[in-house]
C-alpha cells in the first residue's frame, strides 16, 4: 500500500473492530496525515478480486477532495469501477484527526435505488387504493395494535385517525370507540370474522382477515367496514318500487278484465244497473254470493262479471253444474280422492274441484240440487276452510271464494226442509236476485244487438235488425229469458236468407197473435190441479208482459210478491 500503510491501531480502538467488520458498509479510517488505520471486512471484501486497489482509489478520490480535511459525498471511476464515496470528517476531543471514508459501488447502489423507487411506487399505490375506498379499513398488527386506517373509516366512525394510530382495538372497544371488533374475533380465532354492529344510527358490516407470515405467524388483521345503511335503504326502496310496479300491474290487468267483461254484460235498465253497481261494491272484498234468479236470465253472465271483477281474477275459476253431477260421485269431485280409495280409482288419486279452485273461485251452478249429506260437508269446509279427500285423514287447507246460483226457492226449501238453514245464511252473505228478461225490457234491444253483432262474426254474416223487428222483440213475453232470446237472434242469423231481418222471418210462434202461451187452450180431459196451474202460468204471463215489476204484476192478481215468486218456481 505504499505511503498508506495500516499503522498499528492502540487497544482503544481494538474495541470497535468488531463492530465495524460486521457493517455492511465499506469503510476505510484515514489518519490526520491521510494514512490508512483501518479497513473494514466489507472493504477488504470489495477489493478482493477486483482491480480496485485503495491506492488509487484515494489517490483518485483526493484528486475531488481533501482527503484530511474535506467532507462530502463524491463519485470516482477507479477502472472499469465507479465508486460512491462518503468523506466524514473523524473527531478526537474536539479537533479533527483524519477522515472516516463509507464506500460502495456505484452499479449497487443504483440497484438499491431503483428497489427503492419501485417499493416506493407500490407503497403509493396501495395508498392510493385504501384511500379512495369507499369502504372503512383498518389494519392492526398481529397483537391488535392499529397501525393504518383511510379517510373513510374516519368517516364512518366519527374519530381522527390521530386518535387510533398505536392504540390497541380491544381499549377502543372499552372506551366505546365502537361497540365491537371482529380484529378481535380474528386474533381469538386465527380465522376470518364477522360482526354487524349499530353506530350512530348506522349499520356497519365488519368483515376482519387474518395475515400470516411464511413461518405461519399472524402478523397483521385487516378489518373491512361497510356502511349496510344506504344499501338497506336502496334495498327497501327498490322493495317499494317492486311492490308498487306490482300493484299497478295487477290493476290494470284487473281493469282490462273489467272493461273485457263489461263487454259482454248488458246493463241497461235499472234493474241491471243496481246489480252491476253491487258487484263492482264487493269486487275488493270475498264474501260468499248467492245469485238467484228463474232459468235463462244470464245468472252466469254475473257470475263472470263477480270474477272479472274480483282480486282473484287472476287465479282460475271452477264451475261445478250440482244439478249434473250423479249423488254417488258428488264427494269425489268436490274433494277429490287418494290413491286406492275405492274400486276404479286413479292412481296417485286426484285433487277435487276446492283444490283445484284453491286461492281462486268455485261458482256452485244449480246448488239447490246438492243431497242433503253433501250440504253438510260443504258447510263444514266453508266454516273450517279444510277439505279431506276420500281415502286420506289429513286435512288440506282451501282458500276459495264460493258463489252459488240456483233458480229455485232456497228459503222455501229450507222450510219443507230439503235444504239446510245453516248453509243457506253461510251462502246467502251477498244476495243478487237476477229478474226475468221481462221485468228488465230496457235490456232487450241492447241484448239483441250484442248477440247480432256476436253471431254475425262467428258465422261471417251481415245480418241487420230495423226498429220495426225490435219493437216486435221488445214486447214478447220471454219465457226462456235471455237463452230465449240468444237462441232465436242465432236461428235468425243463420237460417234467414235476406240480410235485412223483418217481424214475418220470426218463427211462427213468435209472430203477433201465435203465440201458444197467449191463451190457455184445453184439448182432452187433464187432472185439475194441471190445468189450474195452466192457468196461473198463463195469467202471471199475461200480467208480466203488460207490467214491469213483481209489485204490479201481484197488484194486479190480487195477491202478495211472495205468491208469485212461489208460483213461478213451481211452475
Amino acid at each position: 500500500m505504499g505511503d498508506r500503510v495500516c499503522e498499528p491501531i492502540t487497544r482503544r480502538e481494538e474495541v470497535y473492530q468488531s463492530a465495524l467488520d460486521t457493517i455492511y458498509c465499506a469503510i476505510i479510517i484515514l489518519d490526520q496525515a491521510g494514512k490508512i488505520l483501518y479497513v473494514n471486512e466489507s472493504a477488504r471484501k470489495m477489493v478482493e478480486g477486483s482491480s480496485v486497489v485503495f491506492e488509487e482509489l484515494l489517490e483518485c478520490l483526493g484528486q475531488e477532495v481533501d482527503l484530511v480535511r474535506g467532507s462530502g459525498r463524491y463519485q470516482i471511476d477507479v477502472g472499469p469501477a465507479r465508486i460512491v464515496c462518503r468523506v466524514n470528517p473523524r473527531y478526537l476531543s474536539g479537533e479533527r484527526h483524519g477522515s472516516t471514508i463509507v464506500l460502495h459501488q456505484s452499479k449497487h447502489s443504483e440497484c438499491v435505488m431503483q428497489e427503492m423507487d419501485v417499493v416506493s411506487s407500490i407503497f403509493e399505490e396501495l395508498n392510493v387504493c385504501l384511500e379512495s375506498s369507499h369502504d372503512g379499513i383498518m389494519v392492526s398488527d398481529g397483537m391488535g395494535n392499529v397501525i393504518r386506517l383511510n379517510a373513510a373509516l374516519e368517516k364512518l366512525i366519527g374519530v381522527k385517525r390521530r386518535d387510533i394510530l398505536g392504540r390497541n382495538v380491544a381499549d377502543l372497544v372499552q372506551e366505546g370507540v365502537y361497540e365491537s371488533s371482529a380484529i378481535l374475533q380474528v386474533i381469538e380465532s386465527g380465522k376470518t370474522a364477522t360482526v354487524v354492529i349499530d353506530h350512530n344510527g348506522r349499520q356497519l358490516l365488519i368483515t376482519g382477515s387474518p395475515v400470516y407470515n411464511a413461518n405461519s405467524a399472524m402478523t397483521a388483521v385487516v378489518a373491512n367496514i361497510r356502511d349496510m345503511s344506504e344499501l338497506n335503504d336502496l334495498r327497501q326502496k327498490l322493495e317499494q318500487q317492486q311492490m308498487i310496479a306490482e300493484k299497478y300491474s295487477k290493476e290494470l290487468a284487473h281493469i282490462a278484465r273489467q272493461q273485457s267483461a263489461q263487454t259482454s254484460f248488458v246493463a241497461c235498465s235499472r234493474e241491471m244497473k243496481t246489480i252491476l253497481a253491487t258487484i263492482h261494491s264487493i269486487s275488493e272484498v270475498d264474501s260468499t254470493v248467492l245469485i238467484s234468479g228463474e232459468s235463462g236470465t244470464g245468472k252466469e253472465m254475473v257470475v263472470n262479471e263477480i270474477y272479472a271483477s274480483s282480486m282473484r281474477s287472476c287465479r282460475p275459476i271452477i264451475k261445478v253444474n250440482c244439478g249434473a253431477i250423479p249423488p254417488a260421485l258428488f264427494e269425489s269431485e268436490l274433494f277429490g280422492y287418494e290413491d286406492g280409495a275405492f274400486t276404479g280409482a286413479r292412481r296417485k288419486g286426484k285433487p277435487g274441484f276446492f283444490e283445484l279452485a284453491h286461492m281462486g273461485t268455485l261458482f256452485l251452478d244449480e246448488v239447490g240440487e246438492l243431497p242433503l249429506e253433501m250440504q253438510v260437508k260443504l258447510l263444514r269446509v266453508l266454516q273450517e276452510g279444510e277439505i279431506i279427500r276420500i281415502g286420506g285423514s289429513k286435512p288440506i287447507s282451501v282458500d276459495v271464494r264460493i258463489i252459488a246460483a240456483t233458480n229455485r226457492d232456497l228459503w222455501e226449501m229450507t222450510e219443507e226442509g230439503t235444504f239446510r238453514q245453516d248453509l243457506y245464511y253461510r251462502l246467502n252473505v251477498i244476495n243478487i236476485e237476477v229478474p226475468p228478461l221481462r221485468q228488465r225490457r230496457d235490456d232487450i234491444i241492447p241484448l239483441v244487438m250484442h248477440m247480432l253483432e256476436r253471431f254475425n262474426q262467428k258465422y261471417g254474416k251481415h245480418k241487420e235488425i230495423p226498429i220495426e223487428l225490435g219493437k216486435v222483440l221488445r214486447e214478447l213475453p220471454w219465457r226462456g229469458n235471455v237463452r230465449e232470446l240468444e237462441n232465436l237472434i242465432e236461428n235468425l242469423v243463420v237460417l234467414c236468407p235476406e240480410d235485412v231481418l223483418t217481424p214475418e222471418h220470426l218463427p211462427v210462434r213468435y209472430q203477433r197473435g201465435q203465440n201458444p202461451a197467449s191463451q190457455v187452450e184445453i184439448r182432452g180431459i187433464l187432472p185439475m190441479k194441471d190445468m189450474v196451474r195452466r192457468a196461473e202460468r198463463q195469467l202471471i204471463a199475461n200480467a208480466q208482459a203488460q207490467y214491469s215489476s213483481m209489485q204490479e204484476v201481484a197488484k194486479a192478481l190480487g195477491v202478495d210478491v211472495s205468491t208469485i215468486s212461489r208460483k213461478l218456481s213451481r211452475n
